[in-house]
């Protein structure tokens, strides 16, 4: 796997840990049961996670374009 590629799939995996730990969060029991407050907590910090996983899947295309870009240029 090359190095865009395990960066993507750590990021990825991230995101889905992150998940996986906000269902729990909102199943202490293994029922569903958190008071709106603390949901509306959990959803805000869920989402702020989410997008800086999202932003750094973005940079690293943005890297991926800057260096394809700079290859070309010393091509030529």
């Amino acid at each position: 796997m090359n190095d865009l590629s395990e960066r993507l799939f750590s990021a990825c995996n991230r995101m889905g840990q992150a998940v996986t730990e906000f269902y729990d969060e909102i199943h202490p029991e293994g029922e569903p049961d958190v008071s709106m407050e603390d949901l509306g907590h959990l959803i805000s910090d869920l989402k702020y996670y989410i997008r800086l996983e999202l932003d750094l899947v973005k940079e690293l295309f943005k890297e991926r374009e800057e260096l394809a870009s700079k290859d070309v240029e010393d091509m030529t």
